[in-house]
């Protein structure tokens, strides 16, 4: 079964541009990895997580050290303190280090190699951002920089575009327009 991230944490985690991926959020979706995303201002949705930030900002910013090697050893204090000496209510009282436990699953060290279906046209996008359609230059993202990118035909001149299973547009072949899919940010 797939993984789920939620996040609204922006880089590296998330990006501004297409389907706010990133770089490093293509190399979990390699993985398996699925993403959720909370709506934007809604921070309950991801509750735990974000009080997590609200006392790491009070505990560590507040002040802020006068340099990057003393904030530094307050993070490095706070993630002790929070983990191993701390109780947390929401874990009946105990540590978050006394309960954790070691995924048995190991990350891969090469992602997945994917295969298309039989009948999805093959792109690669370049260093631009673009594929080549038929001698003309459509954009469809820099985050897709030298990934391969599919195009499922719907009908005649018109395809929704993939990256591995996940649609990431639409694209009208004879106008040469790629639209992104809308997603909640």
């Amino acid at each position: 079964m797939p993984s789920r991230i939620r996040t609204d944490n922006g880089a590296p985690f998330a990006g501004t541009g297409l389907l706010g991926l990133s770089k490093l959020s293509l190399g979990w979706m390699k993985m398996g990895i699925i993403h959720e995303r909370i709506q934007p201002g809604r921070p309950q949705q991801n509750g735990r997580h974000e009080r997590m930030h609200r006392t790491l900002k009070e505990e560590t910013t507040r002040p802020a050290a006068l340099t990057l090697r003393l904030q530094q050893k307050k993070f490095d204090r706070f993630r002790q303190i929070f983990n191993y000496e701390r109780p947390h209510e929401g874990l009946n009282n105990a540590t978050p280090g006394s309960v954790y436990q070691p995924s048995s699953v190991l990350l891969p060290r090469n992602s997945n190699e994917f295969v298309y279906p039989h009948g999805v046209i093959l792109r690669t996008v370049n260093n631009s951002g673009d594929i080549s359609w038929h001698k003309g230059r459509v954009f469809i993202s820099e985050v897709f920089r030298f990934e391969v990118v599919g195009f499922e035909q719907v009908y005649e001149g018109f395809y929704k575009v993939y990256f591995r299973d996940v649609e990431i547009g639409e694209f009208d072949a004879e106008a040469l327009r790629f639209r992104p899919v809308q997603v909640m940010r």
